[in-house]
């Protein structure tokens, strides 16, 4: 048990975390804006991507993310000069905003999930998740735990 919480404690765990964040920050403002369009962030990635010091700061947030205790870690800090490099940039700024999607989207749901699981256990409505409907069960309390694991 004490190893599954460990890396709650780690600061390398949240440096992550914000890592993963990073883009979904310029995400969420436009789904704010123009929520019809979800992908124009994407689409807005591929010139920025292209731009040569670009890759300089993926590779300095790279750095952080990947090796943060190596004083002189294996990475190339210099600006793109390849459009080869360029376009590698920009299939990393893309995976890297989709990822973030899926942390943020997984960071959101899944402690409502669990609370849902546990309100259904003791008899309380849940009109939010209408997917966890139904008369209260003890099966519910079973499965509550499951979403905050996966988190």
């Amino acid at each position: 048990m004490v190893r599954l919480l460990r890396p709650l404690v780690r600061g390398r765990t949240y440096t992550r975390l914000l890592h993963m964040w990073v883009p979904m920050a310029g995400v969420s403002v436009w789904l704010w804006i123009q929520p019809a369009l979800p992908w124009v962030p994407l689409l807005v990635l591929v010139p920025l991507g292209l731009l040569p010091r670009v890759r300089e700061a993926e590779v300095m947030q790279a750095r952080l993310l990947l090796t943060p205790d190596e004083a002189d870690p294996d990475f190339a800090t210099r600006p793109a000069t390849a459009w080869r490099d360029r376009w590698r940039t920009v299939l990393w700024l893309e995976f890297r905003t989709l990822l973030g999607g899926v942390v943020a989207y997984a960071m959101l749901w899944l402690p409502v999930v669990a609370y849902a699981l546990a309100a259904r256990t003791a008899g309380h409505r849940t009109e939010d998740l209408p997917q966890v409907a139904g008369p209260p069960n003890w099966a519910f309390g079973l499965l509550a735990p499951l979403p905050l694991v996966a988190l």
